[in-house]
């Protein structure tokens, strides 16, 4: 598509034209710059404004509506053969009542761009990012006075910040006739981590713009203006607090805010939920990989502090700086649950995740996604279940290959989460306990923040290597840690990590 062309090509003419000293000839051109511009705009919003729905939901107390939900969608795909329609939108939109809620409305339906109302049916939903996926069905003979398409689907993973951008929806104040919205803006940021104002989704990065978004946009598509293809789901707003005099006003449920668009939104990113839509249209569940880990990226320095040279690299193709920025931001893994796939295909505490699949586990050499730990929970969420991953880890300083055979997060044993993390804290390269999980083995044998672990049963330890080398054997054996406290040694109660 020729946008971004017309876009650019007529600014830089523009600018030059102005400069110009002939003002019949720059009035022509700049009026022939403006329209091709106008008629860009104008298309693009065309095709996206065909595939985008406005969808209600509700539920019914004695016939009567009791609650209700609106928001928006847009046509995802389309089976011809069954005359089906599939819909992205928001979980908080279509997928339950209201954020994180698992209870499903009653009924739900759409309404096209040019004015048609459907019955729509659920066909899954996923509160962790806030997606849903609906169907509506017309008749056969709909199909030849209606013409809607299907979105055109990009690659957020190439969207950086300054892209041009349009947020399209319907607003919820505005209903009726035509309710489709659309407004301008640029990214802010290509990957925001969940920001306070996402706190409902356990998990997630975020596309922000300013781009006006408001309720009822919820579900909408943020689109390209390069190529006018989807990038993102729009899906929330930050809020700002009403000041009453100097301090920020409340009320009966706490801080009152803004409810409207304050040039802080958030779309979730096309790839996750094109990912996460795939799973609920086959399996009516989004399918999170889950591998029963906890992270810490605070342990991977300290780990790799311990080891008297660098790994060194296994023909990585990288020159020698990116592999050390690469490094700087690796992971480890600080506790494993029991019996749960990590522990079952041999993934330890202390190994430092360096490739999963072939992919580093460390954007750090990537300018526009920040590092963190982050990154690699959402490689692990995104693992097909039931399927082998290759996991490369740096272990006693030298890298080791594992096969891990992820499960799905919905349909874990419930008992995985019953058995406590192991070893459930984070040490130092001094062996001083810098964390304790409030559910691990640690926190159980009663170790504290600020200890140090000096022995595993008659061993004592002297490297951070060496510890993670000796629990091993509190798999095969009854064992006690030896606990510095203020100046004395104390030893744990007996303990042994269940096997499978």
């Amino acid at each position: 598509m020729r946008f971004v062309n017309i876009i650019i090509a007529g600014l830089f003419l523009l600018t030059a034209t102005l400069a110009s000293t002939e003002p019949e000839a720059e009035t022509a051109l700049t009026e022939d710059l403006f329209d091709q511009m106008q008629d860009s705009f104008r298309n693009l919003a065309d095709e996206v404004f065909s595939s985008l729905v406005f969808i209600e939901a509700a539920t019914f107390d004695g016939g009567a509506v009791s609650q209700g939900s609106t928001g928006s969608g847009f046509i995802v795909e389309h089976d011809a053969d069954n005359n089906i329609f599939y819909v992205a939108t928001n979980h908080h939109v279509a997928g339950g009542l209201g954020y994180g809620a698992a209870g499903p409305w009653d009924a739900i339906q759409v309404i096209t761009h040019d004015g048609r109302t459907f019955e729509a049916a659920l066909v899954g939903t996923d509160p962790r990012y806030d997606v849903a996926l609906i169907s509506f069905q017309h008749s056969t003979d709909d199909i030849f006075d209606w013409s809607p398409s299907v979105a055109m689907i990009g690659d957020s993973d190439a969207v950086q910040a300054g892209d041009l951008v349009y947020a399209v929806g319907a607003p919820g104040t505005l209903t009726g006739v035509n309710p489709e919205t659309v407004t301008l803006g640029i990214v802010s940021n290509a990957s925001r981590e969940r920001p306070s104002t996402a706190a409902q989704y356990s998990i997630g990065e975020f596309i922000q713009t300013d781009a006006s978004i408001n309720p009822g946009n919820s579900g909408g598509p943020l689109v390209s203006l390069r190529d006018g293809k989807v990038i993102g789901i729009n899906t929330h707003i930050a809020l700002a607090p009403v000041f009453s005099g100097s301090s920020a006003a409340t009320g009966p449920e706490g801080p009152a805010y803004v409810r409207g668009n304050i040039g802080i939104g958030f779309a979730v990113p096309i790839n996750t939920a094109m990912r996460i839509i795939a799973n609920l249209k086959d399996h009516g569940t989004s399918r999170h990989g889950y591998i029963g880990v906890e992270y810490s990226p605070r342990g991977a320095t300290d780990v790799l502090a311990a080891c008297p040279d660098d790994p060194e690299d296994a023909d990585l193709n990288v020159d020698d700086e990116t592999l050390a920025m690469i490094m700087s931001g690796l992971t480890t893994i600080m506790d494993v649950t029991p019996l749960a796939p990590a522990d079952r295909y041999g993934l330890k505490p202390g190994d430092v995740i360096f490739l999963v699949d072939g992919e580093f586990a460390s954007v750090v050499a990537d300018v526009d996604r920040p590092s963190g730990h982050k990154e690699l929970v959402r490689m692990v969420d995104a693992l097909t279940p039931g399927t082998d991953s290759t996991f490369e880890v740096i272990r006693d300083c030298d890298f080791v290959e594992i096969t891990v055979q992820a499960g799905a997060r919905e349909e874990q044993d419930a008992g995985d989460w019953s058995l406590a993390s192991w070893p459930g804290m984070l040490l130092g390269a001094d062996l001083t306990v810098l964390a304790v999980a409030e559910s691990g083995v640690a926190a159980s044998l009663g170790v504290e923040e600020g200890d140090k672990i000096t022995h595993v049963n008659d061993d004592q330890l002297d490297t951070l290597v060496q510890f993670y080398q000796t629990i091993d054997t509190c798999r095969i054996e009854r064992c006690s840690l030896g606990v510095y406290r203020n100046g004395f040694l104390s030893w744990s109660p007996a303990f042994m990590v269940p096997r499978q």
